[in-house]
């Protein structure tokens, strides 16, 4: 129930607090939010270990994802214990959270212009 507030919470703070003076002032804002996860990544997933600009990152496939679950990761849960914890959700009918996302998602909104310029 936590994590909807959460969420419930982000989103009203961004649909009306959350206010841009215009359209380059919200992807200025994208591009900083992207930068910053691009450092966090960088620092914490052994595969992408010291890695900041957005163009040194590869395009990978669930395959790939998946055979380096373990590198990838950036909070130190091994794959087995992902799977595991999968399993458990399931078994105790919590399944509805998710252990991933969508990562085209994550960019899908940065702009008509696409100026990454700022982050690689």
């Amino acid at each position: 129930m936590a994590d909807r507030l959460s969420v419930l919470k982000y989103y009203l703070y961004y649909k009306y607090k959350k206010r841009f003076s215009d359209r380059s002032a919200l992807e200025r804002w994208q591009v900083e939010k992207i930068r910053k996860h691009l450092e966090y990544v960088g620092d914490h997933s052994r595969l992408y270990k010291g890695m900041k600009k957005l163009s040194s990152y590869p395009v990978i496939d669930k395959k790939f994802m998946m055979e380096h679950f373990d590198e990838l990761n950036t909070v130190g849960i091994g794959r087995e214990e992902a799977l595991n914890l999968r399993s458990w959700q399931s078994a105790n009918g919590i399944s509805h959270l998710s252990l991933g996302g969508n990562s085209r998602a994550q960019f899908r909104h940065i702009g008509k212009t696409g100026d990454l310029s700022g982050i690689g």
